[in-house]
């Protein structure tokens, strides 16, 4: 019996209504099962389609089946799931909305795979929250910094794993403000290890 609802006898009658406010009722009753989830994908309205992955019983096969819905918030809903696997990221690696590729590379699932290729994206903005990812590598880091946006460059430079080698690589940046960046840094470097010797010796 759905909650609060005379009317209906069953989850699957209330997912048919024409009523938004029923069909949201239904699909977040506690004894939703993987049919009514792949039924609530199918409906016309997208809310009904986001409320359905915004339910515990929600597996891997939902989501995938949502990644490939037309209407990018629901897509965007679906990447946001805890259960999203690294095939999933993928998937939505692959997506034509930034925000659902931004969203993906920031997964703690992300693979070094999936950083390599979110750094080739069109997008700047893309690019610049992959090399923040703290699974980031040396070779991520030269990559980032062979970057046709200045300021993704700098960003590569600020992450914890960069090493002397990647600041004076940067030294010789066509940019002035990568320059800047990677000359403060490596001043700062300087200077910890006088305080460290002061200290020491």
């Amino acid at each position: 019996m759905i909650i609060n609802n005379k009317y209906f006898k069953n989850i699957d009658e209330a997912l048919k209504d024409n009523s938004l406010s029923i069909k949201l009722q239904a699909i977040r009753h506690p004894n939703v099962k993987s049919k009514h989830i792949f039924q609530a994908l199918k409906d016309n309205d997208y809310q009904v389609r986001i409320a359905a992955l915004q339910i515990p019983q929600v597996a891997t096969i939902h989501i995938s089946r949502a990644l490939q819905d037309k209407n990018w918030q629901v897509r965007w809903a679906a990447i946001t799931h805890p259960n999203v696997t690294q095939k999933h990221i993928s998937q939505a690696l692959k997506d034509f909305k930034t925000l659902i590729r931004f969203t993906a590379i920031q997964h703690p699932k992300v693979t070094l795979k999936h950083i390599s290729q979110a750094l080739k994206d069109k997008n700047n903005w893309v690019r610049e929250v992959a090399i923040q990812h703290p699974k980031v590598t040396s070779k991520h880091l030269f990559q980032a910094l062979k970057d046709k946006n200045y300021y993704v460059r700098i960003t590569a430079l600020k992450h914890p794993n960069t090493t002397l080698k990647h600041i004076l690589y940067a030294l010789n940046d066509k940019h002035y403000k990568v320059q800047q960046e990677a000359k403060k840094i490596l001043n700062n470097l300087n200077g910890l290890k006088k305080a460290i010797l002061r200290i020491i010796s």
